[in-house]
């Protein structure tokens, strides 16, 4: 659980958050993110970090889409996008939206190995308006038993 939130500032470069979650096996990781990025901002992206042998057999995301739709930066369902990600380290971007809102991203994965997962974001563009991983974003791990 991100327990504070968190702002990334004028800043490309991926940074640990505190949604961090130990991985011990086959399961499957449920992400629920919430964000700002001001406005102007320089929108959102994020991967995972990890340690030991974590490795990942899907991840799919949910995110608004990559960049606005409309003059004044509201998002239609269109503007929606689920993509599948290749691996862990492979990063998804976001486009500054309105800084009035909170956005939300969502990840679903599967894992094998032991070890820690860490999500990581940065800004998606370098810009003085900070972007804000909020408080209470969140990941849940699910062990998977063969039977």
């Amino acid at each position: 659980v991100q327990g504070t939130a968190q702002d990334v500032t004028s800043s490309t470069t991926l940074v640990d958050s505190s949604v961090s979650i130990p991985i011990d096996g086959l399961c499957t990781v449920e992400l629920k993110a919430r964000y700002t990025s001001g406005s102007p901002g320089g929108g959102i992206k994020w991967a995972w970090g990890s340690t030991g042998t974590v490795t990942s057999l899907a991840r799919t995301a949910i995110s608004p889409g990559s960049s606005p739709v409309a003059a004044d930066s509201t998002q239609e369902i269109e503007g929606i996008r689920m993509r599948q990600i290749a691996g862990l380290t492979e990063e998804h971007a976001i486009a500054n939206y309105s800084g009035s809102t909170t956005q939300y991203f969502g990840e679903d994965l599967v894992l094998e190995g032991t070890g820690l997962l860490v999500l990581r974001f940065a800004q998606q563009a370098s810009h003085a308006t900070a972007t804000t991983l909020h408080q209470n974003s969140y990941a849940i791990m699910r062990p998977v038993r063969t039977v």
